[in-house]
């Protein structure tokens, strides 16, 4: 009986070993294979040059739901993603059900956006910044140009195409759009905010619309995600559970910058002009 029991026994862990052994043949095969689609989609899409070894951290995709044994639990949205290392660049790539994207170009999108909008309105704003209209939306699943780079548009941007890709950000939901510019001395400051009033105006059937005046300094800081080190079916941390948009972001530090005015669209505090409402900062 004893002898019984250890051969079903040692029959049952060959078994789960085997299965084990599967799952991660299965993990590696679906790994190596994304890695490369990926690596390949970069050296396309930037005419560069990157391999499979240039991966310093891969996460495979989880859609499907966790539950507890009372049935609550969450439905993840994690794509797969990779992070590739070249030149002492890091490159953060997913791949979202088949839409690859990739965050390469964030640093230098800025200036496009901005020549984009000097080209239509003939004012040279110094940064643009696309949110969300509540606090706190600058980030994570709220960062509207990861959202808009990760479901939309994927290809390299430049200023041929930089008013497709703006198109698609005119039409998220709750939209905010932030713009900032150096503030003109005294005697021309009336005409500058006259003329900002007016070449935004259009910009209301899409957004709330603000735009703040600085001197001095305007502080762009960069967000970085750090990444867990890999490991099959690790535990997620709960800000994973329905955060895909791991590319970072580029943002302007209200707290450290010295704006001196601001022109909203939309508010109902400081003075009307041309159905702006303008207040003065710090005087």
């Amino acid at each position: 009986m004893v002898l019984s029991t250890v051969f079903i026994c040692g029959i049952d862990y060959c078994k789960y070993i085997l299965q084990k052994r599967g799952e991660i043949n299965t993990y590696n095969n679906v790994k190596i294979k994304e890695i490369n689609k990926m690596a390949n989609f970069l050296n396309k899409k930037y005419n560069i040059n990157i391999q499979e070894n240039d991966c310093i951290y891969y996460r495979e995709q989880d859609y499907t739901r966790h539950s507890d044994i009372l049935g609550n639990g969450t439905t993840y949205n994690i794509p797969f993603i990779a992070v590739f290392e070249i030149d002492n660049e890091q490159i953060t790539v997913a791949d979202r059900k088949g839409f690859i994207s990739d965050n390469k170009q964030l640093k230098e999108l800025n200036d496009i956006i901005i020549n984009y909008y000097y080209k239509k309105t003939g004012i040279k704003f110094d940064y643009v910044e696309f949110g969300k209209s509540y606090i706190g939306s600058w980030s994570g699943n709220d960062n509207i140009i990861n959202t808009v780079l990760q479901t939309k548009f994927n290809t390299l941007i430049n200023d041929q195409n930089i008013e497709q890709f703006i198109n698609y950000i005119l039409q998220e939901p709750d939209l905010c759009i932030k713009f900032y510019i150096k503030e003109d001395d005294k005697d021309n400051l009336e005409k500058q905010i006259d003329n900002i009033t007016q070449k935004l105006e259009y910009l209301r059937n899409y957004a709330l619309v603000e735009v703040y005046g600085y001197d001095g300094l305007l502080t762009v800081k960069h967000k970085e995600i750090e990444f867990p080190k890999e490991h099959k079916n690790y535990g997620n941390l709960s800000e994973d559970y329905d955060d895909g948009y791991k590319f970072g972001c580029y943002y302007i530090d209200e707290a450290s910058s010295d704006f001196t005015f601001s022109l909203r669209s939309y508010s109902t505090i400081g003075e009307s002009i041309n159905g702006w409402k303008y207040r003065v900062i710090n005087e």
